[in-house]
């Protein structure tokens, strides 16, 4: 952008005219943006809408399709203090007794208060936190606390910075309930389930001071997961017998390390040395382990140098690829093929000339439609564009005339993302991505890469053995890890704190004596919740709680009026949408016009456009009326034809409500309360009849769903709307709205430039007329 002179001569406020001049283009934009605006309206209410079917569809009909679940049995309990039971469909009718023998619970440790004689204080006297270390409290740096539950395994080494919340942290780590209470100054930590095989232990080793464990797990971190084992197998190999090397100077010991590493020691010179047979033995079983180490570490600097050179060698495989895939569209017959090794490796991709053709189709659309929603502007009544009227003829005249120009405009920039895209899509089909790992396969395999790998791997070798080796001298400088319960008292977790042990519940359920790890137990379709022990009698016998189990008719009339509950709901939202009120001469306000209203106004402004946006919705009448018809159809039950009618199922008489279903003699019910309740007589008469029917109308209903979320070319699976296509017009609104904002900026320079022109015309011709002036001697 040049120097804009702005009204020096003239006078004149330029920037306010160019603005003014700029408002009417920037008409266009916003009418962009308001389609776009309106569309991603729609586009949210369909997702909402979809959500809900899809639920109708997974939850609703999938269950009720089924004459299996329709089975609904009622049990009792003579004693609910001792016990509870909820009946399954497959539960046996009849009279059942259950005993409750033991309780299930988890194991809980509560922890002695902490500090001097539970003062709550650490060594330097302050308040102990969960950001309290944990050496303040006595813990020895190198302590390994081993942390065992159902969960797994955890190690946690105190170091210098470890706090009470990292051991908080350490316990959930494996699935334990864990907290410390900085008001009681406590450890609580518990099983997170009851039952025996929950229960879990804390114990505690020490390295003393050296930071052996750091050691290790430096190690570990440097080698392959595949070695992982091993090399922690090999450490503790080590750690067995370093103290049976036969010298207490822990340099000896690093210094056969050192020789293990540098190859100079072998079976062969520990067998020569004059070492007994105890140590021989030693220093050939920490030389396996020192083997194995090495190896391990040798073969994560080979697969990482391998990777780095792949990830290269995949790069620039993948660039090629795109280009030839680029040619094939641009210039091919709409596939891309390359045949290795006898396998053919191709995907179908767009015909540029053909997807030119397409694109200017779409561009004429939608220039069409944009040309009729501006004659349209500030009407009362939509144009009738029917061919042979004025206003038709009108359109015509300004398409085309003008069609050829708006194609120009937008279709490179469409082609060249267009192009883009299919070759993004290419290279993430099967084929292509086979190819790609074939190709990269091919040129690993070459010596020259090989080489690459080999040079690189040697490069480092030294450098991670270096590493290692450090490590492990740290690690063999010190004793063996021992036990060391006391430090557990450090904690309040040791001898002073309180424990509970994991228990198993104990049913006799008909005189079977039965366990289970929680106090819920299923047996035989009875769901049976212990509540609290079975009282004995004056002889000390468990008194048995009877279980009634019969069949529950209400539970069955409850499940399908709830079905019917649920299917209403969304068939009247569904209702309103398609018939909500017409929301023409509103769009979506723009920052100027959203200044001017309240909040509360702003609301019901934008609220009128988006509930109106599914108004007469051909895909939305499709599937409600598709819904109506599955649940007003008949289905065949031996021999004999019914429908919801036969159940007293009906829709109501009142029109407005199109299509909802009322049970007869429902007490919910205002309307129909007072008629004869038919589901219900008929589920007490013959429910398996009830049950074939209404799975017979929610299958179709089940089948008609599915059928309208198939995948298509304009709509995903799972998806009752053209969520395709939405998202293509939302795309195509965006680059649209681009293009639209780069020509209004060329036209706003173009504006500021004429007006420095002219600013410049008037400051030369006054510079002339000053000289004529002076030439005069005129003033």
């Amino acid at each position: 952008m040049g120097v804009r002179m702005t009204g020096m001569i003239s006078n004149m406020d330029t920037e306010s005219v160019v603005e003014a001049l700029m408002q009417a283009h920037r008409t266009k934009l916003t009418k962009i943006e308001n389609k776009k605006t309106k569309l991603e309206w729609k586009q949210e209410k369909w997702k909402e809408l979809n959500t809900k079917l899809y639920k109708l569809y997974q939850e609703q009909t999938t269950k009720m399709h089924l004459v299996s679940n329709y089975k609904v049995n009622k049990a009792t309990s003579a004693n609910e203090s001792t016990v509870k039971v909820t009946a399954g469909k497959d539960a046996a009718e009849g009279t059942h007794s259950v005993v409750v023998k033991q309780l299930a619970s988890s194991q809980y440790v509560t922890g002695a208060k902490l500090g001097t004689n539970g003062n709550g204080k650490d060594n330097e006297g302050n308040d102990i936190k969960g950001t309290t270390k944990l050496t303040a409290l006595g813990m020895e740096t190198g302590t390994k606390i081993t942390i065992a539950a159902a969960g797994g395994t955890k190690e946690l080494e105190i170091t210098e910075s470890t706090t009470m919340n990292e051991y908080v942290a350490a316990c959930k780590s494996v699935g334990l309930n864990a907290s410390y209470d900085e008001t009681q100054k406590r450890l609580f930590i518990s099983s997170a389930k009851s039952g025996e095989e929950q229960e879990f232990s804390i114990t505690t080793k020490s390295y003393g001071a050296s930071n052996q464990y750091a050691s290790k797990a430096a190690v570990l971190g440097n080698v392959n997961a595949a070695d992982k084992t091993a090399v922690s197998s090999a450490f503790s190999t080590i750690e067995a017998n370093m103290a049976t090397l036969g010298t207490a100077d822990s340099g000896d010991r690093q210094a056969f390390m050192n020789s293990v590493f540098d190859g100079t020691v072998t079976e062969e010179v520990i067998d020569a040395s004059s070492d007994s047979e105890e140590v021989k033995a030693a220093k050939k079983t920490i030389l396996a382990a020192g083997t194995t180490i090495k190896n391990a570490v040798e073969a994560k600097v080979k697969t990482d140098a391998t990777a780095t050179v792949k990830e290269t060698v995949t790069a620039s495989k993948t660039t090629e690829l795109s280009v030839a895939i680029k040619d094939a569209i641009t210039n091919g017959d709409g596939t891309y093929a390359a045949t290795i090794d006898g396998k053919e490796y191709k995907v179908d991709v767009a015909k540029y000339e053909d997807a030119k053709e397409e694109q200017i189709e779409l561009i004429k659309a939608q220039y069409l439609e944009e040309l009729k929603a501006e004659m349209n502007e500030g009407l009362e009544e939509e144009l009738d564009f029917s061919e042979g009227t004025p206003a038709y003829e009108a359109l015509m005249a300004e398409y085309d005339s003008t069609i050829d120009t708006a194609i120009t405009t937008v279709l490179d920039e469409r082609m060249d993302a267009f192009v883009q895209e299919e070759v993004e899509r290419a290279l993430q089909t099967t084929s292509m991505k086979d190819l790609v790992n074939k190709n990269v396969e091919t040129e690993m395999a070459t010596d020259t890469v090989k080489a690459q790998c080999d040079t690189l791997a040697n490069t480092n070798k030294q450098a991670a053995f270096d590493s290692t080796l450090g490590s492990i001298n740290t690690f063999v400088s010190g004793e063996a890890a021992t036990a060391n319960a006391g430090a557990l008292d450090n904690l309040g977790l040791g001898s002073s704190a309180t424990k509970i042990a994991a228990k198993d519940s104990i049913f006799e359920y008909n005189g079977v004596e039965l366990t289970g790890t929680s106090n819920t137990l299923t047996v035989n379709g009875l769901t049976f919740e212990a509540i609290s022990l079975s009282e004995k009698d004056v002889n000390g016998d468990y008194k048995a709680t009877s279980i009634t189990v019969s069949k529950d008719s209400q539970g069955m009339y409850d499940m399908i009026k709830g079905f019917l509950k649920e299917y209403n709901s969304i068939l009247k939202e569904m209702n309103d949408l398609f018939y909500a009120d017409s929301a023409k001469g509103y769009e979506p306000l723009t920052d100027e016009e959203k200044e001017a209203m309240s909040d509360d106004q702003i609301k019901k402004w934008e609220e009128k456009i988006q509930n109106a946006s599914l108004r007469r919705d051909t895909t939305l009448s499709g599937i409600s009326s598709a819904m109506k018809q599955a649940m007003m159809s008949t289905v065949e039950v031996d021999g004999k034809n019914y429908s919801l009618a036969f159940l007293g199922i009906m829709t109501s008489s009142d029109y407005t409500e199109k299509g909802l279903l009322h049970i007869y003699g429902d007490k919910d019910d205002a309307t129909y309360s007072g008629k004869a309740d038919k589901l219900m007589k008929a589920i007490e008469e013959d429910s398996e009849l009830v049950s074939k029917i209404f799975a017979g109308i929610t299958d179709n209903l089940h089948n008609t769903l599915f059928k309208k979320m198939s995948k298509t070319t304009l709509s995903s699976a799972l998806t009752f709307y053209n969520d395709k296509q939405i998202d293509k017009q939302l795309t195509t609104y965006k680059k649209d709205m681009s293009t639209m904002e780069t020509k209004l900026k060329a036209k706003e320079d173009a504006y500021f430039k004429q007006f420095t022109a002219m600013e410049k015309a008037m400051a030369a011709l006054q510079s002339q007329q000053s000289a004529l002036a002076g030439l005069l001697g005129t003033n």
